[in-house]
């Protein structure tokens, strides 16, 4: 087999040399490949071989053949131990040919596709005639590196690329179930060659499995140093690139040779994701299965993919991974996920869905989970989009009386059992905030904010009260009797307008005070009333509360002519007609 050709760049016809993506210093002479991924004869479909084709060479030169455009009538061929046989007969691509030899002997579509490129650069080429050698010498096989100064000495009797890939192919496997091939014996160490030039030496090499063995039955050298250093570029006058090139070209391709099979739904959703080259790379353990509802997952460089039979396959990675494993993954409240990551959002944030809800994480705010109830109320207002910006925290419930709260970038959702799960952001957050959240005076809140009021106002109901706002004079609570009493009065849009600050109690009477007038609640658990217009500044001019007259026990009243308003000590007499105002003390 052809063990000497450096690789693409030596390739005729002038083909470009990928990029060395390798890492050649992770290359083990005695384990190229593990049995799993060689052996893996359901490694690729005839679609997928066809798309990473495709991939490999969108386009043939005009004129030319190259391998994703390639089809022949095929013939049958028997099954034996090697193979299970070959029903040929009609016309098949060359996409067909590698996964259906492939399934049959049991090798990997993949290792056939790297064997190609290895030998004669089948896969990367663009530029071939239908008569070029590349066809007749696909595989290497039966082209023992036994000419004039190393040159491959091919058998014509196996000329043709059906021929060399059905006999290539069933040769690698042939490797591993005859007992004629004893001269790499697996678990011991063989000398092998690193040129076919005797007087460059050999390397003592413990061959740990047959794929590995099966190589070297194949392609007898293994690569020097030199080789090695050289990437997929020339060596010195003693390197071999055969099977430095297999690793390289399966490393590249389809990640490590010496990592694990990825197969079945998790491979379906690894190779829609790029594969190795894909944000996932490679993957770095088994697949493994008997989790919650039957699921499987496999773990990779930068993350995993969970597959369930009833959900399918998903991936998770990054910040949004690392907030998964945090809530038990899909032990936890999550479950699985049921969607990729989508990124593009505000504050160039990304989120993921999950059965239970979803993941969200921008870079600022890091990735917190959302969910339920919350979530909901969440979605309400408009997602991370809306006032509350991103979750930046998860549900923490030590609140009293059973309550929870999630915060977010511009604020946070309450849930109580009670009163119901809302949002608070902004300057009626800032006001709840500074008298105690839920554990003040006005407990959780009942409601959302409702804007569209007097001037731009905006107020929020709780358990015990509201907190009113508007930019001119910023949130205020009102609740009690005061509240009730500026209710009665039609609250900002009444005589009072609104609260420009907040109610304050002395000696058991308390007071608040508006833009437009005050609120006094003379007596503790007894009605409060309003004091407005002219009454109120007259009541003002005299002292207001601490004044001659002291506080209101009444409201406003009026015959049409007079209005009047009784106090503890008397009573404001306002004349419509003269708009003056008297003072009558008991």
């Amino acid at each position: 087999m052809l063990g000497l050709v450096a690789g693409p760049a030596m390739a005729p016809g002038g083909e470009p040399e990928p990029a060395a993506a390798a890492d050649l210093s992770q290359f083990q002479a005695g384990r190229i490949i593990t049995d799993e991924l060689f052996f893996d004869g359901g490694a690729m479909t005839a679609p997928q071989v066809q798309a990473f084709l495709e991939q490999e060479v969108p386009r043939c030169d005009p004129g030319a053949l190259c391998l994703r455009d390639y089809g022949i009538v095929t013939p049958s061929k028997p099954a034996d131990a090697a193979c299970r046989g070959y029903s040929g007969g009609r016309v098949e691509s060359g996409a067909q040919i590698i996964a259906n030899v492939g399934a049959s002997c049991g090798i990997s579509p993949r290792v056939i596709l790297v064997m190609l490129e290895k030998e004669q650069t089948l896969v990367s080429r663009k530029n071939l005639s239908w008569d070029a050698w590349a066809w007749k010498a696909s595989m290497g096989y039966a082209c023992p590196d036994s000419g004039p100064g190393g040159s491959a000495q091919c058998d014509a009797e196996y000329y043709g690329f059906f021929n060399q890939v059905y006999n290539g192919v069933r040769q690698l496997k042939r490797y591993g179930i005859s007992s004629t091939f004893n001269w790499f014996p697996v678990g011991k160490t063989s000398n092998i060659q690193y040129h076919p030039n005797t007087s460059c030496g050999t390397k003592p090499v413990y061959i740990e499995n047959k794929a590995t063995a099966a190589l070297y039955y194949y392609t007898p050298y293994t690569p020097n140093a030199a080789s090695l250093a050289a990437g997929y570029g020339v060596g010195d006058r003693c390197s071999s690139y055969g099977n430095r090139n297999f690793f390289s070209f399966y490393s590249d391709w389809f990640g490590s040779p010496i990592g694990y099979p990825v197969r079945g739904g998790i491979g379906t959703k690894y190779w829609a994701l790029g594969g190795p080259a894909g944000h996932l790379g490679s993957a770095t353990g088994p697949e493994v299965c008997g989790i919650k509802d039957n699921g499987c997952y496999q773990e990779f460089q930068r993350g995993a993919i969970t597959w369930t039979p009833k959900l399918g396959g998903f991936a998770t990675w990054g910040g949004i991974r690392e907030r998964w494993r945090a809530t038990d993954f899909e032990r936890g409240p999550l479950g699985y996920p049921i969607g990729d990551e989508v990124c593009g959002l505000v504050q160039s944030g990304c989120y993921q869905t999950f059965e239970g809800g979803a993941i969200l994480w921008s870079p600022s705010s890091g990735a917190w989970e959302s969910s339920g109830a919350t979530r909901d109320r969440w979605a309400s207002t408009g997602y991370e989009r809306g006032p509350l910006g991103y979750p930046t925290s998860g549900v923490v419930c030590t609140l009293p009386d059973g309550g929870c709260y999630q915060g977010y970038q511009r604020g946070a959702i309450t849930t109580h059992p009670t009163a119901g799960t809302w949002g608070t952001w902004g300057g009626i957050r800032t006001r709840w905030g500074a008298i105690g959240f839920e554990g003040g005076v006005l407990g959780y809140p009942v409601g959302p904010e409702v804007c569209g009021g007097l001037s731009g106002g905006c107020y929020q109901n709780f358990q015990n009260g509201a907190i009113s706002w508007v930019p001119s004079l910023g949130g205020w609570e009102t609740y009690g009797e005061i509240r009730n009493a500026w209710a009665a009065s039609r609250y900002e849009f009444g005589m009072l307008s609104y609260p420009k600050g907040a109610p304050s109690c002395s000696g058991g009477i308390c007071q608040q005070q508006f833009v437009r007038g005050t609120i006094v609640q003379p007596v503790a658990g007894g009605p409060a009333y309003p004091v407005w217009g002219g009454i109120v500044s007259a009541w003002n001019a005299n002292g207001g509360l601490g004044g001659k007259l002291g506080a209101p026990i009444s409201w406003e009243q009026t015959d049409g002519t007079t209005t009047w308003q009784e106090f503890q000590k008397g009573k404001i007499v306002w004349d419509v007609a003269s708009g003056s105002a008297s003072v009558v003390l008991n």
